[in-house]
């Protein structure tokens, strides 16, 4: 990963606290659970998504952060993953 995409996943994941410390400030982190849970599921599709439009964004120069955001929900599915494992495992 190189320092401008490092720079831009570091980023993501400073909004993504940032947005969690905001959903506390107002007591709704039940209802964003819930979200999470519900969406969560779909990071995989969204993730192809951000992969097939990155080439567009990158005539806008917006390459880097459009590829970061797909990396980190890779992450997520990989998260994913390995819960389902563990659901299904004796």
């Amino acid at each position: 990963m190189s320092d401008q995409e490092n720079f831009w996943y570091r980023r993501w994941i400073a909004i993504g606290q940032a947005i969690r410390y905001h959903v506390a400030i107002y007591g709704l982190e039940g209802v964003a659970a819930a979200f999470g849970d519900a969406l969560r599921p779909l990071a995989p599709a969204v993730q192809q998504l951000l992969w097939i439009v990155q080439p567009l964004a990158g005539v806008f120069g917006q390459e880097q952060p459009i590829g970061a955001l797909a990396d980190l929900l890779g992450n997520v599915e990989d998260d994913l993953t390995a819960d389902q494992e563990t659901l299904c495992s004796p």
